[in-house]
């Protein structure tokens, strides 16, 4: 890949994009195995030496208000796997790809390291789902305690479960 240092992309982007299958991803599979995942990301990097990150998101589509939402991070200081939320009544899930976006650029702008980076995108575009706009209106503090804490349920009415 020509000038590319980071891939941030789902299993199917991959599949399909860079023409390199895997078993055990993607919305078919009846459990996403990071295992699996991670064995794609190593397929990747044999084909593509020079990419120094690559980011799989994996969505679980349970229904249509209810997912389940974490991502691997394949970067030059190892493979890293964030939490897995389980967001429940969704209400908008447009923008949560760039509340991803934006929480890993932020981490790395602010010099995290890979898994806090990882750690605090993940928990952005999770909240994301609960918000009924477009872009993340949340804050840096909300994400962070979301991120820090031990709870893995995000629901429409903002309240976290544990």
């Amino acid at each position: 890949m020509f000038r590319v240092d980071c891939v941030i992309a789902n299993e199917e982007d991959v599949q399909k994009c860079l023409g390199i299958e895997a078993e055990g991803v993607g919305f078919s599979a009846d459990h996403l195995s990071i295992d699996s995942y991670e064995r794609l990301a190593e397929q990747v990097n044999e084909r593509y030496a020079d990419i120094s990150g690559l980011v799989m998101t994996m969505r679980e589509g349970i229904s249509a208000d209810r997912n389940g939402w974490s991502v691997d991070l394949d970067a030059l200081n190892g493979f890293h796997a964030s939490r897995k939320y389980h967001i429940d009544g969704i209400i908008d899930r447009v923008g949560d790809g760039g509340g991803f976006n934006v929480g890993l650029i932020h981490g790395v702008l602010n010099n995290m390291d890979s898994k806090e980076a990882l750690g605090v995108a993940v928990a952005a575009s999770a909240l994301k789902n609960s918000l009924p706009v477009v872009f993340n209106l949340t804050g840096l503090t909300e994400v962070k305690n979301l991120w820090a804490e031990a709870i893995s349920i995000v629901t429409s009415d903002k309240q976290i479960k544990q």
